[in-house]
């Protein structure tokens, strides 16, 4: 019998030691929100297959979005890891998914998963970059980091920098210019023929966002786009005439009996709430998160409003701006690529290669408003 027991207990003892190894290799922290392993790859066929799959799922999924980093991972095989975030943050939300990409692996395994991963990118969906563009950004500033700190010996410096370029030049085709926004040093280490004709082409030939992504984003998207989001139709006259310090009153106030005493005898109030109006006061009574979801309306149009009328737009048109813009002066998704750091690095080096391409840029796109200061006034437009 007490062998009975005895087994019984290393049994359960096992049991919740291997739930316990599990839990912890299925969860992890990623900046203080809880996330799951979704996979981990160790040959470049795993890696390419999740990634992948992941450009699938962001394309079919609107409301997920997807980051990445490197580190040193537990196991010198692994490639990348995949993550899933458990529960909603500041800087995340349950659903997102997160990469871990090794800092240590060979050259060679970079450049296949990004070349693999890239092919496609801009074919359909602009949801299709979302992936690449991390992969790549993540690779490009595993290089960088070395390269910037003088960490790298002399002779892998050819090597490091070749494939810094080949990275690069996929963002630049992306459209990310960022590889500019770097010391112009460092750049003048790094760039050769084919990345001055790779950001000349996207001057010249693609500057912008293809029109396809507007109207699949708004497609997919619509009902994020709901009027009540950008107008005060419904919300109650003494919401609106509410003031912030008030609000906080209602906020934390617990109505009671004795309030309630107060409020029909309309005599002794607590000095909280002594200075409302009769009409505040039972709203004070009142307060429901219905209240609340009001506030957060008429706030909300309110800011829209303003920001409209600076900018002598509907409020339509800056409700969408302000959603998916860029930059508050340029819409997004049929805005421009990411340019402002090329024309910096020409006004700090005056790169003759690409003074002429950005003049010429200039002028054929008067509209474009995310130049750095004195831009056009350096290239001789103003």
């Amino acid at each position: 019998m007490k062998r009975v027991v005895l087994l019984t207990l290393i049994s359960i003892f096992n049991l919740t030691s291997l739930f316990a190894q599990q839990s912890q290799k299925r969860f992890t922290v990623i900046n203080n929100q809880k996330a799951s392993y979704m996979g981990v790859a160790t040959t470049i066929e795993q890696a390419i297959a999740m990634l992948d799959s992941l450009k699938s799922l962001c394309r079919n999924d609107y409301s997920m979005e997807f980051y990445g980093s490197s580190r040193n991972l537990s196991s010198k095989d692994t490639i990348l890891e995949i993550l899933r975030i458990e529960e909603n943050g500041n800087r995340y939300k349950q659903g997102d998914y997160y990469m871990h990409l090794s800092n240590c692996l060979p050259f060679d395994t970079y450049r296949e998963l990004i070349d693999s991963v890239m092919l496609g990118f801009d074919q359909g969906s602009y949801r299709n970059g979302l992936v690449p563009w991390e992969l790549a950004s993540t690779a490009v500033n595993i290089l960088y980091a070395p390269l910037i700190k003088n960490q790298v010996p002399n002779d892998k410096l050819d090597e490091y920098f070749e494939l810094y370029r080949d990275i690069s030049i996929h963002l630049i085709k992306f459209g990310s210019n960022s590889y500019f926004c770097h010391e112009p040093e460092f750049i003048a280490k790094s760039i050769n023929d084919e990345v001055y004709n790779t950001v000349i082409d996207r001057l010249k030939n693609h500057p912008k966002y293809p029109e396809r992504y507007k109207q699949e984003f708004f497609e997919k998207e619509a009902e994020k786009f709901n009027p009540l989001l950008y107008d005060s139709i419904g919300i109650p006259q003494r919401i609106k005439n509410l003031k912030e310090s008030d609000l906080q009153v209602l906020r934390e106030w617990e109505w009671s009996e004795e309030d309630e005493t107060y409020l029909r005898r309309r005599t002794h109030f607590p000095p909280k709430i002594k200075n409302l109006s009769k009409e505040d006061m039972q709203l004070l009574r009142e307060w429901s998160e219905e209240y609340e979801a009001y506030w957060r309306r008429w706030n909300t149009f309110l800011t829209i409003d303003a920001f409209a009328k600076e900018k002598g737009m509907t409020l339509e048109e800056y409700f969408y701006e302000r959603q998916i813009g860029y930059y508050q002066d340029q819409f997004g998704m049929v805005g421009y690529y990411e340019i402002p750091c090329v024309f910096s690095y020409v006004m700090k080096t005056n790169d003759q290669r690409l003074f002429d391409p950005c003049r010429e840029f200039l002028e054929k796109h008067p509209d474009y408003k995310s130049y750095p200061d004195g831009c056009r006034k350096f290239f001789g437009l103003e």
